[in-house]
């Protein structure tokens, strides 16, 4: 039996598109009834028009299968034709312009996750979707957006403004209710008025999972306090908080009482690394923290929507922990175990782990020089054994003992060790 097509990516010109016609309905009729992913490309096309007049009646009858919809340089017939697509649940739009009107997409009922991309000129509302991505987009319009999608769930956000753009910024406050994921990949300048009025007035009052994304620096005073007056209000609610390449001056912290359960440094300095473990010292700074995750991640540089292209950079020394920097962390893990009943898990690199041994000779002289400085605080027994992929070190284990690795799904380097203390 022949393989069934399942994905199509069409290239539509205002001169060609007969000839894509012609090839295109036994191409989509082989595929049977299979869900469809479906990709169009527009160049200079007519805005009345899906691909061409002897074509778009086959397609409309076809768009019930879609379950991804990708759209680039999309015309406007396509937003008459939304409640066709009854099973798409995932919608992207890239490079779309619609001036001076709003856009909703509620006849697309089964829309949950809409990816909106290089659009400068769009304002689009939804009460369906729980899942939305902005990528290089102006803050002005993805304000707009997530401001008109009540249910979201999860925001994942690259967004930038125009130096001395200033109509429209929000002077009170707004709040996403159901918000529980937000990962914001901030860019700011000197004079960003738009990013600062949204962290002075954004309220998430439901959120569990803040990802914060410095790697473009925000030195900017303004800015940086903006920044300091948003993790202060952030909800008690948040148990997961991660750290992308945070700059060795610039620490945030939510409030002391909240539920945090998990931070992740992600390519971050050791300086910032290790002031903010100076920071945790106290049993009662996040007194539900379980978990501290240190890790260098292979970098991925985004060349098309149609996939990745995955660059490895060497790890530069300003990424690796330091002698100060295990010092702090060893502070700071005597400090809050000495709470009854505490537990902390520690996952770092191995190479950061070689830094907590007074000698390199090998991995019996890291866990005895490891645990002898834990010894003050009651810990009995401690093994650590590095693996290339995952190790894990627990308090209740001889040193003999061997450790399974167990298999780690992230995009992070292997070279991996996981500590219970």
């Amino acid at each position: 039996m022949p393989d069934l097509r399942s994905e199509f990516d069409l290239c539509i010109s205002r001169h060609g598109p007969i000839l894509c016609a012609r090839s295109l309905i036994p191409e989509f009729m082989h595929s049977r009834q299979v869900p469809l992913s479906l990709g169009i490309s527009y160049r200079l096309h007519d805005d009345k028009i899906l691909i061409h007049p002897s074509v778009d009646p086959f397609l409309s009858g076809i768009l019930g299968r879609v379950s991804c919809l990708y759209l680039i340089y999309p015309t406007l017939a396509w937003f008459s034709h939304l409640a066709l697509l009854e099973r798409t649940t995932h919608l992207i739009l890239n490079n779309i312009y619609v001036p001076d009107q709003s856009i909703s997409l509620d006849d697309a009922v089964s829309l949950s996750e809409l990816t909106v991309a290089d659009s400068c000129t769009v304002r689009l509302t939804s009460t369906f979707i729980t899942t939305l991505n902005l990528v290089i987009m102006p803050i002005e319009t993805s304000y707009y957006i997530f401001t008109n999608c009540p249910n979201l769930r999860k925001l994942y956000m690259s967004c930038q403004s125009y130096e001395g753009y200033s109509p429209g910024i929000p002077v009170d406050s707004f709040t996403l209710p159901r918000l529980e994921l937000l990962h914001w990949e901030l860019i700011a300048n000197n004079r960003d008025k738009w990013c600062q009025a949204i962290m002075n007035h954004m309220h998430l009052p439901s959120l569990r999972t803040l990802e914060w994304d410095d790697r473009y620096r925000t030195p900017y005073p303004a800015c940086r306090r903006a920044i300091t007056r948003f993790f202060d209000r952030l909800p008690i609610t948040l148990t997961s908080l991660t750290f992308y390449e945070i700059n060795k001056d610039i620490l945030f912290f939510p409030r002391a009482d909240s539920h945090l359960e998990s931070i992740t440094f992600i390519n971050c300095y050791a300086t910032s690394f290790r002031s903010y473990l100076d920071n945790l010292r106290s049993p009662q700074q996040f007194p539900r923290l379980h978990t501290i995750k240190k890790i260098w991640e292979i970098r991925k540089e985004l060349t098309t929507f149609w996939g990745d292209s995955i660059k490895r950079d060497p790890v530069p020394l300003h990424f690796l922990m330091e002698e100060e920097s295990s010092r702090a962390c060893l502070t700071m893990l005597r400090s809050r175990m000495s709470a009854p009943k505490r537990r902390l898990t520690m996952q770092l690199n191995e190479v950061d782990l070689g830094c907590f041994s007074e000698t390199s000779a090998g991995s019996s002289s890291r866990r005895r020089s490891f645990k002898n400085y834990l010894s003050p605080i009651g810990v009995n027994q401690l093994q650590s054994t590095c693996t290339r992929q995952y190790g894990v070190l627990t308090k209740d284990m001889d040193e003999d003992d061997h450790v399974l690795p167990q298999r780690h799904e992230g995009e992070f380097s292997r070279d991996v060790v996981t500590c219970d203390v």
